[in-house]
């Protein structure tokens, strides 16, 4: 079923076979340094997962508050690895911080297409039989990829006050409240609260479209300011 993937998955393999072959060393190499970090990101998460989660209460499929709160804070164990992937030297200077943030976000989300779909892809690759589970795990790996820049996006935002030591955990609140409406959401959220597949695609495309434009506009203002800032000191 190789021809339900989407055409943005399709997109980013072909960006990413462009940047590695490309003569701007700069892009390629922290394209390949996101990827690195992405699969040390979710190795330390498989860790931590298997040391602190009881195995019991994931076959039981038991609800229980603390283990879910638990795995909000394993899933913030991204945001460090993001945090070091911005991190890496480069010889990005800072009006090319959408460039810088845009490599790490497609790194990011190639990895996670590859470690969490193409397995998938590729066994049902050679059945006649179609499904719209296909087309609901394309869309949702769309879905992925908006919300990926836009965490790396923040990230790159909370960095930027660290470095002018300026008040920046209202970013990492932002972060946490997202990492908890994507796993404690539904259980306290009617709206959330559905087995219906395509009503669960909705409600996550809302909630990322709503992050995304957040995350926009603060990206925007703090490049805004910085650039203002620099052309003061210019004058």
């Amino acid at each position: 079923m190789l021809q339900y993937m989407s055409f943005t998955q399709l997109k980013i393999c072909k960006l990413t076979f462009f940047i590695i072959q490309s003569a701007d060393q700069k892009i390629g190499n922290f394209f390949t340094w996101g990827i690195i970090y992405y699969s040390t990101s979710t190795l330390a998460k498989m860790l931590l997962y298997a040391t602190a989660i009881p195995h019991s209460s994931i076959e039981a499929e038991s609800y229980d508050l603390t283990q879910e709160l638990l795995k909000i804070l394993i899933n913030c164990i991204e945001v460090f690895f993001i945090l070091m992937a911005l991190q890496n030297k480069s010889s990005f200077n800072d009006n090319e911080t959408h460039l810088k943030v845009t490599t790490v976000g497609l790194a990011w989300s190639l990895s996670e297409s590859v470690f969490s779909y193409l397995l998938y892809f590729l066994i049902n690759a050679t059945s006649e039989e179609f499904k719209w589970e296909y087309i609901q795990t394309s869309i949702i790996a769309n879905i992925d990829l908006i919300e990926r820049i836009s965490i790396v996006a923040l990230v790159e935002c909370y960095r930027k006050f660290k470095e002018t030591k300026k008040f920046n955990l209202h970013f990492l609140l932002l972060l946490i409240i997202k990492f908890g409406l994507n796993s404690i959401g539904p259980k306290y959220i009617s709206f959330l609260d559905t087995n219906d597949a395509w009503k669960k695609i909705g409600n996550k495309l809302i909630t990322t479209l709503g992050f995304a434009m957040i995350v926009k506009v603060i990206f925007g203002n703090i490049n805004f300011n910085r650039e203002e800032s620099s052309k003061k000191k210019i004058n």
